[in-house]
């Protein structure tokens, strides 16, 4: 565990608003050097959302006085001080030995706060005997994202948007499967993350239409979700992912595993498609887009009805804000 050391309350950086008033200081506290693209976004968003009275101050060992410590890796330390908040990032039922439950479980009875991203995660603590939960989702730029009215095209377009890990725990196998099972001249796909070029010549050599972007701004995402007609998310574990809350957010149909966030926000037949990962069963419900019309406006009327179902960073930043006051206040 890190010792509590730093630079002492003094001296921590913009702690007093003009009025005088002192800011309620959050410690991110990273616990290692190690760069995430995820967290660094989901810290720019709290801090972006923060008003005047909440400093946010990321360290990767804690700070010795500040009201409220974030930790982004518990697993990394022993023991946790009471007013801490954790996040529950990854999926508890991961087979990563980095995310085997036995590192987190002292952090999570030690924290003020458990936050979880989804119902999966909050029943499967509560079961275990954790209490001080909380489920806060990921949201979505409501700046760069909006509903999104679809017509009809020559092909149904499947997007895909996620990186491509070694462990190959986003489904690639199942995409393959599932790939193999669909006619190519009615479905064609758009992927998007680092990595992706390698799903991008299996699939083209099985004469999908094929398009691949591996580094998309966010700004463009709007954009990857207009040129899609579902959303498609395989993966064997997710915590999120934050794709969901955006496809909510652009009425984009969801065909999904049964992963994190997806049974919160997905409703069979409504707004998506709940997969078996059963590669003939799940191709099946697949292939009904492009077979029945009516079914597809079906799904694309879902999606538009249950649009407004996620919420925003914004949103998103207020509830952790209103967490961190509640644990500073005991």
């Amino acid at each position: 565990m890190h010792e509590f050391s730093g630079k002492p309350r003094s001296m921590l950086a913009d702690n007093t608003v003009q009025t005088g008033k002192t800011r309620l200081v959050v410690n991110h506290v990273m616990s290692s050097d190690l760069k995430s693209g995820i967290f660094s976004d989901f810290l720019g968003y709290l801090a972006e959302n923060g008003g005047d009275d909440i400093s946010h101050i990321t360290t990767i060992a804690p700070l010795p006085d500040a009201d409220v410590y974030h930790f982004h890796r518990p697993q990394l330390e022993d023991r946790l001080p009471a007013n801490s908040v954790v996040t529950v990032h990854h999926d508890l039922a991961e087979s990563d030995p980095w995310l085997d439950f036995s590192r987190f479980s002292q952090p999570y009875k030690d924290a003020g706060r458990i936050v979880c991203l989804n119902s999966q995660q909050y029943r499967w603590l509560t079961m275990r005997g954790y209490e001080r939960l909380e489920i806060i989702p990921h949201g979505y730029n409501a700046r760069f994202l909006h509903p999104i009215k679809r017509g009809s095209r020559p092909k149904i377009i499947l997007g895909l948007a996620s990186r491509r890990y070694g462990r190959r725990v986003k489904g690639e196998a199942l995409l393959f499967e599932i790939a193999k099972r669909l006619p190519p001249d009615k479905f064609g796909f758009l992927l998007v993350g680092p990595g992706r070029t390698q799903e991008a010549h299996f699939l083209l050599n099985f004469g999908f239409e094929t398009r691949v972007f591996e580094h998309l701004p966010y700004r463009l995402f709007q954009r990857f979700y207009q040129e899609i007609d579902a959303l498609l998310i395989l993966s064997w574990y997710e915590g999120g992912p934050a794709c969901i809350p955006e496809a909510i957010a652009t009425a984009t149909p969801i065909i999904s595993t049964s992963v994190g966030m997806a049974p919160d926000y997905l409703k069979q037949g409504t707004n998506g498609i709940l997969l078996k990962r059963n590669p003939d069963v799940d191709a099946e419900q697949i292939r009904t887009l492009a077979d029945d019309p009516a079914f597809h406006e079906v799904l694309n009327k879902g999606a538009h009805d249950l649009s407004n179902t996620a919420i925003s960073w914004m949103e998103v930043s207020m509830r952790y804000h209103r967490i961190y006051r509640e644990v500073c206040s005991k």
